[in-house]
């Protein structure tokens, strides 16, 4: 298990919220049990936001 944080940057370089329902938000936290979920989460982001930048950083 390994937890994540998540930012989506636009062309330039600012933060887009993940979600259309809370606009604010633009970090989200996720938990990845398996490195194929995180792999999967990833390419579905990337469909999302297909022309955004999408930050996936380990915490620890």
């Amino acid at each position: 298990m390994k937890k994540y944080k998540v930012i989506v940057l636009d062309e330039e370089g600012n933060e887009r919220a993940l979600e259309s329902n809370k606009e604010e938000e633009t970090l989200t936290e996720m938990i990845f049990y398996s490195e194929e979920s995180k792999i999967y989460f990833y390419e579905d982001m990337k469909g999302k936001f297909p022309d955004c930048s999408i930050k996936m950083m380990l915490c620890q």
